[in-house]
């Protein structure tokens, strides 16, 4: 059995298959990057992750809509941390086998906007 992704749960990248490896730290190189190091305020990545994971499937859309809203918002800021944060949430969701609900979650804060 492969070895999955402590945060994601893939198992694989479908088209780089043999290029994909979980790493010491049982993460896959996109979970690792986002991750890894602090934010811009110096604080862990790894604060902000453990938050996600403890959070309750409603407490995580919450901050999912607020994260999507928020990175929307910074667009002009490529350093923004509410960029990786966004993407963070994704990987949870899709470490709890429920990726609908982050989809959900970007077409209530659309409608909220009038799309």
């Amino acid at each position: 059995m492969k070895p999955k992704c402590k945060i994601c749960g893939y198992v694989h990248l479908p088209d780089h298959a043999e290029t994909f490896v979980v790493g010491a730290d049982g993460l896959c190189p996109m979970c690792h990057d986002l991750t890894a190091g602090n934010d811009n305020y110096d604080k862990p990545r790894t604060e902000y992750l453990a938050r996600l994971q403890a959070m309750t499937d409603a407490e995580l859309r919450d901050e999912t809509e607020h994260m999507i809203w928020l990175s929307a918002y910074a667009a002009n800021n490529p350093r923004s941390d509410y960029h990786w944060q966004c993407d963070l949430t994704y990987k949870i969701w899709m470490g709890r086998n429920k990726i609908d609900e982050y989809s959900r979650a970007h077409k209530a804060v659309m409608a909220q906007c009038g799309y």
